[in-house]
């Protein structure tokens, strides 16, 4: 059988159902990652929609090398 990894970069995965325990379990097991790894995963189940939500978050070094680069390609326009 062939193992399926999903990066979640710039997105959400939305599951149907409280897909919670396996979710962690594929977070833990780093089947699913955020950002190639380098960024956090979280995941949440909404009951009121009947939906499991996970999103990536990168970490806080990418995000402020992120905003040093917009700022100077801001600065040569």
């Amino acid at each position: 059988m062939r193992q399926i990894y999903i990066d979640i970069t710039e997105g959400m995965l939305i599951l149907s159902g409280n897909r919670t325990a396996d979710i962690e379990w594929h977070i833990e097991n780093g089947v699913i990652t955020g950002y190639g790894g380098a960024g956090t995963v979280l995941f949440e189940y909404l009951s009121s929609a009947d939906i499991t939500r996970v999103t990536a978050i990168p970490e806080p070094a990418t995000v402020l090398l992120l905003g040093l680069g917009a700022v100077i390609l801001r600065r040569k326009v």
